[in-house]
């Protein structure tokens, strides 16, 4: 091989930028050694020279290759560590701004209570002394305006709190702090009260309100009879409210089970409650939204009968809350029909004492010679507490906050304190603390406070009180409570505490609810004057056979003796009735009533003052 081409070899190697042409040179270098060492020296020097060089030449390109390779591969690496601080910063970012949320959530909710707590506490306050006092007022001689003037204030502030309850309620169920009771109760007593409540505004407002209750229905039952009684109320009322002719009707059903992939309880029972009105009805419209907080059927409907728009959104909250639903169907000019369905759990109570409430004047001397000692800030229902207490026999004694009560604790020993919450210088709890740990008595104490919050009774209870109560109070719920809070307490009461008397068939506390003696009396001599033909009707359709008749006037009835909670007629009034259904001979229920109604005729003449 001559020069020439070896030297355009060279070249093409040189031509190389990596191993390849380092190697590609030292095997030319190999083969110049063996091609030239024999005829020419010198050409073989300048061919090692060259071959070296191009050597140096390619390793120079690879080592500035390498160079640049790392230097684009730390460039990465630094980034992707920018990168990687840069997240983690992101995210320590992030849970920094996650701990600020969840810390400035819990504070807007302790917020948000301390607010309830204390609109609850301010507002309940002086209403607690209203109502109170206006109740005492009506219990006094009044002339016949004066006792209008007065149950008109009774009324309004019926209706205040009935507002102020429905914000609470509301505002608790949002935060979760609502809590549903499973209790053995009556639904008769349940449909009882509320017969009670609004049969004298439908009356005043010309309405019928009608009440057809399923004889099938279990006597006792397991539930939460509080939410089912403001459930009912609540629809009741709104019923009433926009009715303005025609009728109310509550209509009780024993339902079919509902199918499921759970297995039921076979002791549950669903019943559907319907309240019926022939009022003015819902726009289509409005109904997808009547029962979204704060909504109402409409501006007019606003302005004209007022209300806070929460009443619906709580009743759906609630039944949600038991696992039952409701529905709504209304045509605008011929009325509204509410429906909701709830399961209880069936009980067998045998041989259950009557839960009679007692009248106010049944408690007469209830604390004759027992000293009380009323813990509270505010002169008005200091004044209240006073007059209800002296007026069942207690000597009272006054301390204006719980510095002042320790200090008459320490010197006087008392039969029961009444001790308000919210006080200053030291409040209820403090007060008892120190009470029950530094003086070591263990005298009943019963809470009374304006704080109507979900919880207040818990926190009562741990700070060592004995009851809690709300106010405003009902004075026969309050007297109730003091003696069964003594009676365990081992304070021995007087004779003239109320006790059941046997031989009555009746009980007129939820007449005198109403505040209005007149109203009672009328009702009274309305039911005396009117039984004998609605009795006589009742025998005439079972002599007859009349089944569809017997039922309607058994159901009648049973409806006048709800109001007077004459259970024995009651009971045997639901008897006829589910004969009736069955078609089956009931003469012999029917004599049992007849029997049962003379005997209660007896009872009431007593009752009649004018």
């Amino acid at each position: 091989m001559t020069i020439g081409p070896r030297v355009k070899l060279l070249q093409t190697a040189a031509k190389q930028k990596g191993l390849t042409g380092l190697f590609f040179v030292c095997g030319f270098f190999v083969l110049c050694v063996s091609g030239v060492i024999i005829r020419n020296r010198d050409t073989l020097i300048i061919v090692l020279y060259s071959a070296l060089a191009m050597a140096c030449l390619s390793i120079l390109l690879i080592l500035k290759r390498l160079r640049t390779s790392a230097s684009n591969h730390q460039a990465m690496i630094d980034a992707t560590r920018t990168e990687a601080e840069s997240a983690r910063s992101e995210a320590e970012d992030a849970r920094t701004k996650a701990e600020v949320a969840r810390t400035e959530a819990e504070d807007a909710h302790k917020t948000q209570d301390k607010f309830l707590a204390n609109m609850s506490h301010e507002i309940r306050t002086p209403m607690n002394g209203i109502q109170g006092m206006t109740k005492l007022l009506m219990e006094t001689t009044l002339t016949p305006q004066q006792k209008e003037f007065t149950a008109i204030i009774n009324r309004s502030v019926d209706n205040l709190l009935v507002i102020i309850n429905d914000i609470l309620d509301f505002s608790r169920i949002k935060a979760g702090k609502i809590t549903i009771e499973k209790i053995d109760f009556r639904l008769q007593d349940v449909i009882g009260n509320v017969q009670s409540l609004f049969d004298h505004r439908t009356r005043k407002k010309g309405l019928r309100f009608d009440l057809d209750i399923d004889p099938r229905i279990p006597e006792w039952l397991q539930g939460d009879p509080r939410r089912l009684n403001q459930v009912l109320i609540n629809l009741i009322s709104n019923a009433v409210k926009f009715t303005e002719k025609g009728s109310v009707n509550l209509i009780v059903r024993q339902e079919a089970p509902r199918p499921g992939p759970e297995q039921r309880n076979t002791k549950e029972v669903e019943l559907s409650f319907t309240v019926t009105d022939t009022g003015a009805g819902i726009p289509a419209e409005r109904l997808p939204h009547i029962f979204d907080s704060f909504s109402q059927a409409g501006l007019d409907f606003s302005r004209k009968y007022g209300g806070t728009g929460l009443g619906l959104a709580i009743c759906r909250q609630l039944l949600d809350m038991q696992g039952g639903s409701i529905d709504v169907a209304s045509t605008v000019g011929s009325g509204t029909s509410f429906t909701f369905r709830l399961s209880f759990e069936c009980r067998t109570i045998a041989n259950s004492p009557q839960q009679v409430a007692h009248s106010v004047k049944d408690f007469a001397g209830l604390l004759t010679d027992r000293k009380v000692l009323v813990v509270e800030d505010n002169q008005v229902n200091q004044k209240l507490m006073d007059y209800v207490l002296r007026r069942v026999g207690a000597a009272i004694t006054l301390a204006n906050n719980g510095v002042e009560a320790i200090e008459k604790l320490k010197v006087n020993s008392y039969d029961l304190i009444i001790m308000d919450l919210q006080m200053p210088r030291m409040d209820g709890y403090e007060t008892t603390k120190y009470l029950r740990t530094q003086l070591q008595l263990r005298t009943p104490v019963m809470a009374m406070t304006a704080n109507a919050m979900s919880g207040e009774q818990i926190r009562c209870l741990e700070a060592g009180m004995n009851d809690y109560m709300t106010k405003p109070f009902d004075f026969r719920e309050f007297y109730t409570r003091v003696a069964g809070l003594l009676h365990r307490s081992g304070v021995a009461l007087t004779q003239t505490q109320p006790v059941e008397k046997e031989s009555s068939m009746y009980n007129l506390s939820l007449l005198e609810e109403v505040g209005d003696d007149e109203y009672m009396q009328d009702i009274l001599n309305t039911f005396l004057t009117s039984l004998p033909g609605q009795l006589t009707h009742l025998q005439d359709a079972s002599l007859k056979k009349d089944y569809d008749n017997l039922f309607f006037h058994a159901h009648k009835l049973k409806g006048s003796c709800g109001m007077l909670q004459a259970s024995p007629l009651i009971d045997k009034l639901s008897l006829i009735q589910k004969l009736a259904r069955e078609k089956s001979d009931a003469s012999g229920a029917v004599e049992e009533v007849a029997e049962l109604f003379e005997e209660l005729l007896q009872q009431l003449k007593k009752e009649i003052t004018i």
